[in-house]
Parts: C-alpha cells; sequence; structure tokens
C-alpha cells in the first residue's frame, strides 16, 4: 500500500508537440511529440516517480482512452487503480509554437460520471488496508460529480486518520474547506475567490491565508505565485519562498510538480518549511522543461539549493 493515494476524477490523455509557427488552413509540421498520463493526481504521481518517490493513482477510465492512460501509467510504473466508467476519458493537446515561444493548449470535453461511478471512488477510498498517511485530491471534477465530492473524500481522510490535501478550484474547492485539511495549495486567482476581495498586495495576500488557517479551514496554505514563487502560511508561521529564475518552456503540470515535491519531503519526515521549499523546486523545474514532462531530479536538486540560500 503507497503512503500517498491520489483521487483524480477527469483525468486525460495529454499530447503535446511543437511547431515552428501556428497558421490556419496550412496542414502544420510538429516535432518533439509525446503523450503523457495527465490529471493532478496523475501528474502528482508522475513527479513522485521522477524523484525517487511513489504514489498510488486512483482515476476514472473509460473507453480506449482510457485503456491507453492504463497503459501509459504502466509503462511509468506507476501503481494505479483504474475505476470503469461508461464514457471515454478525454484527451488534450498542448502546442508550443516555436517562433513566439507562446503555448497553446486544447482540453476537449470529458465523460459525463454516473452517481455509481464517482461513488466507488470514495467506497475505494474508505476500503484501502491499511489507512494512507497522505489523500490527496487534485485537479477538476467530471460532469455529473457533485461539488461537495472533495469534502466527502476529506471527511472520509478525517475519518482513516490519514492528511489531506486538496489542489483544486471553484465550488469544488469552497465545498471542501467544510471538511478537515491539512493543506491547500490555491494560486492568487483562486485565493481572490475565496476571500471575494482583490489581493493586490502581498500583505493582503498573507491576510487571506492566514484568515483560512484562523478560522480551521486548514492547516497550511501554500499559496502558489508562479515565477514570483509561493507563500507558505500556517499558525504563527508565515514564509515566503523565491523561485529560481529558469527559462520558460511549459506551465503545464508545475503547480502538480510542487504538490508533489512537497509530499515527497512530508512523507520523508521533513519540516513543512523544507517541504515547500522543495516543491517551489520541483515547480520551477516543471516550468523548464518542455510539454507536459518534469524536470529531472539532479535538475530540482541543484534549484532547491538555489531556494534555500533565498530563504
Amino acid at each position: 500500500m503507497a503512503a500517498i493515494v491520489t483521487v483524480t476524477l477527469n483525468p486525460s490523455v495529454d499530447r503535446s508537440a511543437s511547431v515552428k509557427y501556428i497558421t490556419p488552413d496550412d496542414k502544420l509540421p510538429c516535432t518533439d511529440g509525446r503523450i503523457d498520463p495527465g490529471g493532478g493526481g496523475l501528474n502528482i504521481c508522475r513527479g513522485l516517480k521522477t524523484l525517487g518517490g511513489s504514489g498510488e493513482a486512483i482515476y476514472t477510465s473509460g473507453g480506449p482512452v482510457g485503456q491507453m492512460l492504463s497503459s501509459l501509467l504502466d509503462q511509468l510504473d506507476i501503481p494505479h487503480r483504474p475505476q470503469l466508467i461508461q464514457e471515454w476519458t478525454r484527451e488534450n493537446f498542448v502546442i508550443l509554437e516555436e517562433v513566439s515561444g507562446k503555448e497553446y493548449r486544447f482540453n476537449l470535453p470529458g465523460p459525463t460520471l454516473k452517481p455509481a461511478e464517482w461513488q466507488s471512488i470514495l467506497d475505494l477510498v474508505r476500503s484501502m488496508q491499511p489507512s494512507p498517511s497522505f489523500i490527496v485530491g487534485s485537479g477538476s471534477l467530471a460532469a455529473g460529480v457533485p461539488t461537495d465530492f472533495f469534502r466527502q473524500l476529506g471527511l472520509i481522510a478525517a475519518e482513516r486518520g490519514s492528511h489531506y490535501i486538496l489542489d483544486t478550484s471553484g465550488e469544488a474547492l469552497v465545498e471542501a474547506l467544510k471538511s478537515p485539511l491539512y493543506l491547500i495549495k490555491p494560486n492568487l486567482r483562486e485565493l481572490r475567490n475565496l476571500s471575494g476581495k482583490p489581493l493586490e498586495h502581498a500583505e493582503e495576500q498573507e491576510a487571506a491565508a492566514a484568515s483560512l488557517v484562523a478560522d480551521g479551514s486548514c492547516k497550511f496554505v501554500v499559496l502558489s505565485l508562479g515565477a514570483a514563487g509561493a507563500l507558505l502560511v500556517g499558525k504563527d508561521l508565515k514564509q515566503h519562498f523565491r523561485s529560481p529564475t529558469v527559462p520558460l518552456r511549459s506551465t503545464v503540470g508545475a503547480g502538480d510538480s510542487m504538490v508533489a515535491g512537497i509530499l515527497l519531503r512530508l512523507q520523508q519526515g521533513t519540516s513543512i518549511t523544507e517541504a515547500v521549499a522543495y516543491g517551489v523546486a520541483c515547480g520551477a523545474a516543471a516550468v523548464a522543461t518542455p510539454g507536459t514532462g518534469f524536470g529531472s531530479k539532479d535538475f530540482v536538486e541543484r534549484l532547491y539549493e538555489q531556494v534555500r540560500q533565498g530563504l
């Protein structure tokens, strides 16, 4: 049994490639094509694998695309438990235009889950033996899944004595804050939505994150600030982390890579401050890696030293 279990309701097969320039009507020759498992929890498990750790992925899988997704996870030697659904798993496309350096993302519609399909995910987590150390809810909810799904998952995590980490947005995040949460990782837009305030200044961002901790919504908030790094807030704890300067090649999966780094170090018993510093390095490594790939472990370690020096 993996100590880290991720739950993904709307996974995908992610295809990425590069093209010199994008124009209408022409047939555009692409290079650097690759196919990867996608979706929050699956990306986290991929990141853990890259870093020398391990996480078990629970996810929905439907049709030939779902079969391809499971095959990709097998090839990566990632432990996984697909929960079969009737409709097909979705595909996403990421195209890098080389001339401009701009990245274009195309997300196809995903499946609509039946009540028995999303309920089977909760039942599986509830029955896992022994209890995972960490349960991670990540990514968007598929159509047909109630907005309080992640709250229900959080209540199960509390029953099991597992630390519950969540990386989602919108109403799903609002509802989930009603359950016991160990850590959430909003970006600035998501924190603004939660607070209902513009949060233009660092002091306001700190106060908004601190209010979530003070009212018992979660133990820690890790506010992702993109190229500006991250802010960690807990009880009597506020720490800014500067992100290393890296070439911008792709932002796909950077947030999931950050969560993977945090999880790995928490599982290894480090402090939350060290874990978030490592997570920031992982996010930067992903940004510097084309497509939906993650940076190498050696690259992450070099960036981690830079983050630590900036504390």
